[in-house]
C-alpha cells in the first residue's frame, strides 16, 4: 500500500507543511513503512496529483492535508478506481466534512498514527455536471455567500465559521429571490422563487451550519430541502435554528425529501456550491452514487447514521 500525502500549505491561517512532514516522519518510520509528500502550489493541484496517483493503479492512501476544498478536489479521482483510499487531515479553517463522524472527529482525523492504522469504509458521493461533491451541494443565497468566504477567510483572525456569517451578513443585503423549476427522481418537485436550496450527502457545511442532521453518508440518498422566499424579518431567526440544526423541527416549510436524483431548472446559470467552490451549470443534475469512495477512518470512528439521530431528536 503507498501512502501518499498532499499537503496544502496556504490552508487554514499558516503554514503547517513543516509540521505535518515532521509529523508524518515520526509516524512512518514508527510504522517501518515508506511514504511519499507532494505540496499543492495551486488551485487545482490536489485533483490533479490525485488523478495521477489514480492512473498508475497502484493502492493508494491519499492523505489529505487541507480544508474541505484541497478534499473536495482529491475526490474528484474517487470514482472508477477502487484502489484509492481517501484520508481527510483537517488543517483548513472550516472543516465541515469530518464533522459528519461526531463531536471528536476533528481531534481523531489529526492523530495521523490513529489515522494510519484505522479502517477503510465506504461512503456515498454526489455528482453534478462532472463534479464530485463528498458533502453538500447548495445553490441560491447558499453559493452566494460560498463565493464571498473563500476572500473573507483571508483576513488575519478571521476563522471559518467567522467568515461564513459576514459573507452571509453581506449577501443577505442583496436580492434574496432566486427562480428555480426542480425535478426529483425525474418528477416535478416544485417551482419559484427560492432563498436557497441543498442537495446533502453530508451534514455540515459554512463552517458548522448544521444543515441536514438526518443526513447519511451510507444509505444511497440525498437529503434535499429548499428554502422559499420570506421576508428578512422572518429569515434571520430560522438562520440560528439552521445552524444549530433545529430548523427540521421549527419550520415545517422546510420539507425533507430524500431521493436519488435532483434536477435544478432554471432560465440562467445556476450558481452551484459544491464542497465550497462555486461553478455556473446549467440547468445542473444533482445524482448519488452509492457507496462509490473508500475512506480511511481513525479507530473507532463511523459515520453517523440516520436512525440514531432520529432517535436523539425524539429524545430516546
Amino acid at each position: 500500500m503507498r501512502h501518499l500525502f498532499l499537503i496544502n500549505p496556504a490552508a487554514g491561517k499558516y503554514n503547517r507543511t513543516a509540521m505535518l512532514t515532521e509529523q508524518i516522519r515520526a509516524v512512518f518510520s514508527a510504522r517501518g513503512e515508506p511514504f511519499e509528500i507532494e505540496i499543492t502550489a495551486r488551485p487545482g493541484h490536489a485533483e490533479t496529483l490525485a488523478r495521477r496517483a489514480a492512473e498508475d493503479g497502484i493502492p493508494t492512501v491519499l492523505y489529505v492535508c487541507g480544508g474541505d476544498g484541497t478534499l473536495g478536489e482529491a475526490a474528484q479521482a474517487l470514482p472508477g478506481h477502487p484502489q484509492l483510499a481517501l484520508a481527510p487531515v483537517p488543517t483548513g479553517t472550516g472543516n465541515d466534512f469530518i464533522r459528519s463522524f461526531g463531536e471528536k472527529a476533528q481531534k481523531r482525523f489529526c492523530d495521523l498514527a490513529a489515522l494510519a492504522a484505522g479502517h477503510i469504509e465506504e461512503i456515498d458521493l454526489l455528482r453534478a455536471a462532472g463534479r464530485i461533491s463528498l458533502n453538500i451541494v447548495s445553490c441560491g443565497l447558499d453559493a452566494s455567500i460560498a463565493q464571498g468566504v473563500a476572500g473573507l477567510k483571508r483576513i488575519p483572525a478571521v476563522s471559518g465559521a467567522m467568515a461564513y456569517q459576514l459573507s452571509a451578513a453581506l449577501c443577505l443585503m442583496t436580492s434574496l429571490h432566486h427562480r428555480y423549476r426542480f425535478l426529483i427522481d425525474g418528477e416535478p418537485g416544485g417551482s419559484g422563487d427560492y432563498i436557497f436550496a441543498i442537495a446533502a450527502n453530508g451534514r455540515y457545511y459554512g463552517g458548522g451550519f448544521y444543515a441536514a442532521p438526518l443526513s447519511d453518508l451510507q444509505d444511497g440518498l440525498i437529503d434535499f430541502m429548499s428554502v422559499p422566499v420570506m421576508s428578512r424579518l422572518r429569515l434571520l431567526p430560522m438562520i440560528g435554528s439552521y445552524r444549530r440544526g433545529e430548523h427540521l423541527d421549527r419550520y415545517p416549510f422546510l420539507r425533507l425529501r430524500r431521493c436519488r436524483t435532483i434536477q435544478i431548472l432554471s432560465d440562467d446559470p445556476v450558481g452551484l456550491n459544491l464542497d465550497g467552490e462555486v461553478f455556473p451549470i446549467r440547468d445542473p443534475l444533482i445524482e448519488v452514487l452509492p457507496r462509490a469512495a473508500r475512506l480511511l477512518l481513525p479507530k473507532g470512528c463511523s459515520p453517523v447514521k440516520r436512525h440514531n439521530a432520529e432517535m436523539a431528536s425524539a429524545g430516546a
